[in-house]
């Protein structure tokens, strides 16, 4: 489950097992991750959810990236880009890593 703020750069992902009892969470310095209009997108066993910011502010270029069955999450800066939405497949996968290395 994700707990976000518009208004703060707020953001705890929580983990719940399969009782329904929270077994973990994450805080992140991130606004509107994940919120109701954008799609997670699913691949390799990882989630990439947009981060659409601070109301008001530049849009932070930040994609979240969850890995599955595990608390591992991770920023991925793509400078110079705005981010209305996140898709991710092989070719896509790709282009990211390549962001990542070069920056």
């Amino acid at each position: 489950m994700i707990e976000t703020s518009s208004a703060r750069k707020y953001t705890v992902i929580k983990y719940y097992n399969d009782d329904g009892k929270k077994v973990a969470s994450t805080k992140l310095d991130e606004a509107q991750v994940g919120t109701s209009f954008n799609t997670t997108s699913y691949h390799d066993g990882y989630a990439y959810i947009n981060n659409i910011g601070l109301q008001g502010h530049k849009n932070p270029q930040n994609v979240i990236q969850i890995k599955r069955n595990s608390t591992e999450v991770k920023k991925l800066h793509l400078p110079g880009t705005t981010i209305d939405a996140v898709c991710a497949d092989d070719h896509y996968y790709k282009v990211k890593m390549y962001l990542e290395e070069t920056k």
